[in-house]
């Protein structure tokens, strides 16, 4: 009977030396026992990570934030530096920075904060981050930066009761000294076209979101008021009249930013008694 043939030497695989006692030892490849030696290191550092960034929320939270009337600068910078402490350690968490950039805008320190929001964004980028953001820039007088930064509020949340009111309100700052502006009459007629255009190119954007507001929200007595704005020019005076009326007498259905009006009960009045004496609300005179 044949023998049967000797395998190749490439393919003969060595037998493992034997243990004392006569058992086979187990061969583990050196790449893989390293790797498992180097997953182990990261989980025990992973849970020591964690273990810090939960340490660093209960700290948060254990002390409570001042309120808004709250205007002693000790303890304000006091919190201040407790915060930057914290930051120290887990320097991602988004909501510890804006409540750091907060406390150090109401030190003074608003360039700072500003600096402050935008590291945040970079880690955590919050809805409030972005609206903090414009105001502060709105408080430095950047108010195009400003008005940009609510427009993309806005975008992302556009039925939060707080930022298309803000935006609209930022747009109608804008618009009343451009007004004033573009009718002056010792103006060249580029100045004039430049003013006349942004003008109308804010008005136009007014006018939409006041518009989308008041879909959005028509029980939000500031959806009314600024839906008057838009009314106002063009002039429409029944229309703007009866939306101003509608904003200042806040039913009791209107549930939406009830003691927070955008527009100023004495500014409307103003503007609805312009309206009255020009006779646009006829015959509506004799409406409360």
């Amino acid at each position: 009977m044949p023998e049967a043939p000797t395998p190749p030497a490439s393919a003969v695989t060595p037998e493992p030396a034997p243990l004392a006692g006569g058992a086979a030892r187990p061969r583990t490849p050196l790449p893989y026992l390293v790797l498992a030696i180097v997953l182990m290191l990261l989980a025990v550092a992973a849970g020591g990570w964690t273990l810090l960034l939960v340490s660093v929320e209960y700290r948060f939270l254990r002390v409570a934030a001042p309120t808004d009337n709250v205007d002693d600068r000790t303890f304000l910078r006091s919190y201040s530096n407790m915060l930057l402490g914290l930051l120290k350690l887990d320097p991602s968490n988004g909501r510890i920075r804006n409540q750091y950039a907060s406390v150090i805008s109401r030190l003074g320190d608003r360039r700072e904060a500003v600096e402050e929001l935008n590291r945040a964004r970079l880690t955590e980028n919050l809805q409030g981050t972005l609206f903090f953001l414009a105001d502060m820039y709105e408080k430095l007088g950047d108010l195009t930066r400003a008005e940009q930064l609510m427009a993309d509020c806005v975008i992302i949340n556009p039925t939060n009761p707080s930022f298309t009111p803000t935006y609209l309100r930022m747009l109608s700052n804008q618009l009343h000294p451009l007004r004033a502006l573009k009718e002056q009459k010792d103006l060249t007629e580029e100045q004039r076209r430049h003013y006349r255009e942004r003008y109308e190119e804010l008005l136009g954007r007014h006018g939409l979101a006041a518009r989308d507001w008041a879909v959005r929200a028509p029980n939000d007595p500031n959806s009314h008021l600024f839906m008057g704005n838009f009314y106002v020019d063009p002039l429409f005076g029944v229309q703007a009249y009866r939306c101003y009326l509608m904003g200042l007498s806040r039913p009791r259905w209107m549930v939406l930013n009830r003691n927070n009006l955008f527009m100023t009960p004495a500014e409307t009045m103003t503007t609805i008694n312009q309206i009255i004496r020009g006779q646009y609300a006829f015959p509506y005179l004799d409406l409360p």
